[in-house]
């Protein structure tokens, strides 16, 4: 029952990013605030959107949750059928600027570091993140309003990206520690530069290229 009630929470986070994320989309004054925080989770099931469809489906029907081979909201174009699956304990959400169906930077990005950072300095911390993405696990135990307080501070973070809020206001921890490089900077400035040096130097790529064979380290010992 525990687990139950986990993997519904997570589920119903789901649910409020996608929908919070249509909200923003057709409130924006520009193209630019088109954007929220996207969970990793396909983009629709059973032909519908994903987040209309009820949880107690979700929480029964594995193949709600696969990878399926050429799905382009996964990113992963060799997967077998039936080779993978989200695991519905971790809540991975994807931040804009990386186009996971053609593997290509985009024009406009918030990086995952610049998010994680605002996180912790309000004591919400995540399991990890890398360029694009921040992990959560869910646990039992976790309550309704720990999840509430983590969409409202994904809210605020949009709203001050949004509104280039200044640093020393948004993360005033990394500004102090940092104040010769980002005095007078503003949060949106900080995830353009970001976000620019990825795309110059193709990080995505470069961090796909550590993980093959021929980076891997001369194994001169078995772990027996």
């Amino acid at each position: 029952m525990l687990w139950d009630d986990t993997i519904r929470l997570g589920i119903e986070i789901c649910k409020m990013l996608r929908n919070l994320g249509k909200d923003f989309a057709r409130s924006a004054s520009n193209a630019s605030e088109e954007w929220f925080l996207d969970p990793f989770m396909p983009d629709v099931f059973d032909g519908q959107p994903w987040e209309d469809i009820s949880t107690d489906i979700f929480v029964s029907t594995s193949e709600a949750w696969a990878l399926a081979p050429g799905a382009p909201w996964h990113g992963f174009p060799d997967l077998a059928p039936d080779c993978a699956m989200t695991d519905p304990n971790k809540l991975t959400l994807l931040t804009p600027g990386f186009d996971r169906a053609t593997g290509a930077y985009m024009e406009h990005g918030v990086p995952a570091p610049v998010l994680a950072e605002f996180l912790r300095e309000r004591r919400i911390v995540p399991e990890k993140n890398d360029f694009n993405s921040v992990l959560f696990l869910l646990t039992p135990g976790l309550e309704a309003s720990k999840a509430g307080t983590l969409l409202a501070a994904l809210t605020a973070f949009k709203e001050m990206h949004d509104a280039n809020a200044p640093l020393a206001a948004a993360m005033p921890d990394f500004a102090a520690r940092h104040a010769e490089a980002y005095t007078g900077k503003g949060v949106r400035d900080l995830c353009a530069a970001l976000h620019d040096f990825y795309r110059r130097h193709e990080a995505s790529r470069v961090q796909g290229e550590l993980f093959q064979v021929v980076h891997l380290p001369e194994q001169v010992m078995s772990p027996a």
